[in-house]
Parts: structure tokens; C-alpha cells; sequence
């Protein structure tokens, strides 16, 4: 497509190869689906984070049609609970990911930390994270409250308004932090490559059977200076 994609988003590009291979989790196509590395493979018990759901249960179905009986949580303040979601065995709440436990704006929200402690969870085989905007603050709470164990991180990055390549950039060095890389990215065609795009990202030391792993920076890390958000 003839779109102008925001420049930000033209930094980073997948750099970490999917040895598993790569999956198009969801059904049909558009928005909602998303990009997995070896999902099939998973061993269970799997636990999957959905954030951002939209009444659009494209991804949630494909994980259910794996046949890994994986604990699906799907967590969205803005919309009712999807028809869909009783029928393949989701947990739906309608509380969204956010900086603190309390509200953003007229909608209710919780820090990953309190909602996987709710839950009894030490460890997510996939997060997904599709929260318009929120993630800007959510993300950086979850570096501040300590990284849990998380096998793949899915996540939508929106820059308009007053967010902007920087924030990005913030995402970036956060999630890298946590030993996690970048292994598929895409602007979303749907809504406008200007404003978003996919990032996917797995735990460099991710193996099918893996439950808990090493969230903590490693020594050889860099980061690289940026200019100040304020």
C-alpha cells in the first residue's frame, strides 16, 4: 500500500530469527491476529495473557484452536464480555493493564504484578498487549515492578498525539532489558501505518517447554543514550 509510516517506527526491524517458526495465530485475517514463534509447540500447562480485546476474538480463538488447553485470560474495561470467550474456556476481565491499580480516566486498571499475584502466576507463555496508548505507562510500570517470566511479548506501539518516536524508544530499551527480542514486526494496514505498528518479541533463551526464565538485564547490555522525554 502507498501509506506514509511514521518515522519512528522505521528504527526496528526484527533482528532475533525464529528458529521454531514463525505462526499466524488467529483466524482469517485483519486486525486481531498476531504473529507467534512455534506457539504449536508449546508444552502445557501454557498461560496466555491477552490485553486489549475490543470484542475481537481472532487471537484468543486461534491460541484455543492449538489444542494446548492453555489458561486464557482476557482483560478489556472498555467493552462487555465477548460470546466467544465462555465457549473456549477465556477468563474475562473487565480490567485493563495500566500504571498503577485504580483508574485511567473513567476505566478501571491494575499493574501486571497485582493481576498475575491474583491469579497465582509466576510466569506468561505469551503476553499479548493491545492497549491504545496505555502502553506508554504500562510498560515502564512493569520495568519498575520487576519483569516476570515471560516466554513471548506481543505488542502493539501507537505514537500520535503527544507520544512520539522517543517513547518508543523507551518501549525498546525496557523490553530489550528484560531479554527479549524482536523476532517479527509490521505496521498495522488496517488502522494506519502512521499511527502503529506490531512488534513481537521472544525470550532469547525460549524453548517449548521452558516455564520460568531469567527477566534480569544482562551484563553485556548497552544502552543507548537518548534525549530526554521531558
Amino acid at each position: 500500500k502507498t501509506v506514509n509510516i511514521h518515522p519512528g517506527f522505521i528504527k526496528y526491524n526484527s533482528n532475533w530469527p525464529c528458529l521454531w517458526g514463525e505462526e499466524y495465530t488467529g483466524q482469517g485475517s485483519g486486525d486481531g491476529n498476531k504473529w507467534t514463534c512455534g506457539a504449536r509447540l508449546m508444552q502445557s500447562p501454557c498461560v496466555v495473557y491477552s490485553f486489549g480485546s475490543n470484542n475481537d476474538m481472532k487471537f484468543e480463538m486461534g491460541i484455543h484452536e492449538l489444542g494446548l488447553n492453555c489458561e486464557i485470560h482476557i482483560y478489556d474495561p472498555t467493552v462487555n464480555e465477548p460470546a466467544q470467550a465462555k465457549s473456549i474456556g477465556a477468563k474475562y476481565h473487565r480490567v485493563g493493564l495500566g500504571p498503577r491499580d485504580g483508574f485511567m480516566g473513567r476505566y478501571p486498571v491494575k499493574t501486571l504484578k497485582t493481576l498475575m499475584a491474583e491469579n497465582g502466576h509466576k510466569h506468561i507463555d505469551i503476553l499479548k498487549v493491545d492497549i491504545e496508548d496505555a502502553e506508554h505507562e504500562a510498560i515502564p510500570q512493569i520495568a519498575v515492578d520487576g519483569w516476570p517470566s515471560i516466554g513471548q511479548f506481543l505488542l502493539e506501539v501507537h505514537i500520535r498525539g503527544v507520544t512520539t518516536d522517543l517513547h518508543l524508544d523507551r518501549i525498546f530499551q525496557l523490553v530489550e532489558k528484560a531479554n527479549l527480542r524482536l523476532f517479527h514486526q509490521e505496521v498495522n494496514w488496517e488502522f494506519g501505518a502512521s499511527c502503529c505498528t506490531e512488534y513481537a518479541f521472544i525470550h532469547k533463551s525460549w524453548r517449548p517447554e521452558t516455564k520460568k526464565y531469567d527477566m534480569k538485564q544482562a551484563v553485556t547490555y548497552q544502552e543507548i543514550t537518548q534525549k530526554s522525554l521531558q
